[in-house]
């Protein structure tokens, strides 16, 4: 027995665009200037999470050498505890930087939303 709810679905979704229309239109002027803030938000969540990546990668290689060289350790049983006590030792050293980060591109950001709703409303 099938109840073919998701034709419904669709229909109502349809149907909600004849009762309610699109009104606004879009401004293709703003389109570049919305892909190079884009890519700026980018550059700061790589700032942010570059460092935290490259040391947690740099102790999985560590792991994964120990492995190779002493195989009586079982690296799945200390591997979980130390990803996650150097993980906790980083992400602590490291929120003082993101604190850095959050304060100087704030504003900027907030600029930039700006700038993109005034050209949005044009």
């Amino acid at each position: 027995m099938s109840f073919k709810l998701h034709i419904l679905l669709f229909q109502v979704i349809i149907n909600s665009f004849h009762s309610i229309p699109l009104i606004f239109s879009i401004n293709t002027a703003f389109l570049p200037e919305i892909v190079s803030t884009f890519g700026k938000v980018f550059e700061i969540g790589a700032q942010l999470a570059v460092p935290m990546s490259a040391f947690m990668l740099c102790v999985n290689i560590s792991l994964g050498i120990v492995s190779r060289m002493i195989p009586q350790i079982n690296v799945f049983i200390v591997g979980l505890p130390l990803n996650i006590l150097v993980g906790s030792l980083i992400l602590l050293t490291i929120i003082g930087v993101w604190v850095e980060i959050f304060s100087n591109n704030m504003m900027e950001i907030i600029k930039w939303i700006n700038s993109i709703m005034s050209l949005i409303l044009k």
